[in-house]
C-alpha cells in the first residue's frame, strides 16, 4: 500500500509541476505579445501624428517629438525628392524597450509608399 501511495504521490506532483511549468511559459508568451504590441502601437501613432503634423506644417525636413502613454516618440523627417519623404520613427515605450522603424512618404498624393521593418 505504500508503494503504491508513494507512486500516486510522486505522479501527482509532476502533473502539477508540469502544470505550473506551462503556465509560467504561456504567462512569459502572453506578457511578449503585450509589450509588442505595445511597441506597434507607439509606432503606429507617430506615423499617423508625424504625416498630421508635416500636412500642417509644410515642413520638408526636420524633428518632431510626441508623447503618449505608450512611450514617447522622435520622428526624423528628411526630403528625398520633391514629393517623396524618408521618416525614421525611433521610440521607447513605456516600460523602457525601445524601437524604430522607417517609412516613406509621399507629401502630394498623401500616402505611405513604403513601411520598413522594426530595427529594434
Amino acid at each position: 500500500m505504500t508503494a503504491t501511495m508513494m507512486l500516486v504521490s510522486t505522479l501527482l506532483i509532476g502533473y502539477m509541476l508540469h502544470l505550473s511549468t506551462i503556465t509560467a511559459s504561456e504567462r512569459a508568451f502572453v506578457e511578449q505579445k503585450e509589450l509588442h504590441l505595445n511597441k506597434v502601437a507607439l509606432l503606429v501613432l507617430g506615423m499617423k501624428d508625424t504625416i498630421l503634423y508635416i500636412q500642417k506644417s509644410g515642413t520638408i525636413y526636420g524633428e518632431k517629438s510626441f508623447a503618449y502613454k505608450e512611450g514617447t516618440l522622435m520622428a526624423k523627417i528628411t526630403s528625398i525628392s520633391d514629393s517623396d519623404q524618408q521618416i525614421i520613427l525611433t521610440g521607447v515605450t513605456a516600460s523602457g524597450q525601445q524601437t524604430s522603424v522607417t517609412f516613406y512618404y509621399d507629401r502630394l498624393n498623401n500616402k505611405v509608399l513604403k513601411w520598413g521593418d522594426e530595427l529594434g
